[in-house]
């Protein structure tokens, strides 16, 4: 009796795991990219073939199997036959994160439902994705945090403030860069010129003129060469040389690739370079955009 159930057990777990594997198989398989041919933006799938033709002046990735478009100079979302089911009447928009996604009729954001209804109505001068339940917003020149009611949980109090990952999140005090917890604990004391979020255990800050990354005790992991970092995302993180930033834009410069070991896996030789997802990496090389796998070799040539 007892093997017929060990038996049993074993086959209930491998059918369940492969259900997961499965519907692990099915989310790829749908994953769509962002492309740009011929002045106008679309989506492709992962064997490289359009799924959306590129119709919208500007396109972002999926979330939540939802993205954010721009045309006629206002911004919507489409599901993933490219079709609108919020029509394009925001003056700017977010990504959607944890069932709500940031919207600016006017001068200020709110948050809207996939519906597109206002949920927290706008209100705030600027404000970020929910991320662990929280968004950062601006009140007054002032960022604090709100949960998915509108209640302010963290008052506002920072000249920046940066989305909760991995349980902290960048603010700004007297124009330093430290990270809280979620009880305004501050993890890290402001002490950086610029703070990134968390991400696979690391955070990119720029220490003088130059980021590296630093552990969540603020401990240098990764030392200050660059002249910008972005996040690490499957074990790789952008990163630029020779750049500098004009105001608030970043210009110049090459990026290319590390691991955490610090090692140039993917050298620089792109004007652009995004982070990876489902191994693949969105590049710009003079004026033109394209993807590369994790061994820097293109999946999708780059287009103008």
């Amino acid at each position: 009796m007892n093997k017929r159930r060990l038996g049993l057990n074993i086959i209930l777990i491998l059918f369940l795991l492969q259900g997961a594997f499965n519907q692990d198989a099915s989310q790829e398989s749908n994953k769509l990219y962002c492309i740009y041919k011929d002045g106008k933006w679309g989506y492709i799938n992962n064997k490289g073939e359009i799924a959306i033709e590129p119709k919208f002046d500007v396109a972002y990735d999926f979330f939540e199997d939802v993205a954010r478009v721009k045309t006629n100079d206002k911004y919507g979302y489409i599901d993933k036959q490219g079709g609108l089911i919020i029509n394009a009447t925001f003056d700017n928009a977010k990504r959607f994160s944890e069932g709500l996604a940031c919207a600016k009729v006017g001068k200020m954001w709110g948050f809207i439902d996939k519906t597109g209804k206002f949920v927290i109505n706008p209100q705030f001068e600027d404000a970020s994705r929910f991320s662990e339940g929280l968004a950062s917003v601006k009140i007054n020149d002032k960022y604090g945090y709100i949960d998915k009611t509108g209640n302010i949980v963290i008052n506002p109090q920072f000249e920046d403030a940066r989305i909760f990952s991995e349980g902290l999140a960048g603010i700004k005090i007297n124009n330093k860069y430290g990270y809280i917890d979620k009880k305004e604990n501050k993890v890290i004391p402001p002490q950086f010129n610029d703070a990134n979020n968390f991400s696979e255990g690391l955070a990119s800050v720029k220490i003088g003129n130059k980021y590296g990354y630093i552990d969540k005790t603020g401990k240098i992991i990764i030392k200050p060469n660059y002249d910008n970092a972005n996040e690490f995302s499957e074990d790789l993180a952008s990163i630029n040389i020779g750049g500098s930033f004009l105001r608030s834009n970043f210009i110049g410069g090459k990026w290319g690739y590390i691991d955490k070991n610090e090692q140039l896996v993917i050298s620089l030789k792109f004007d652009k370079a995004e982070n990876f997802s489902d191994g693949l990496a969105m590049v710009k090389m003079c004026s033109r955009f394209g993807y590369i796998n994790k061994k820097g070799e293109f999946v999708w040539k780059p287009t103008q």
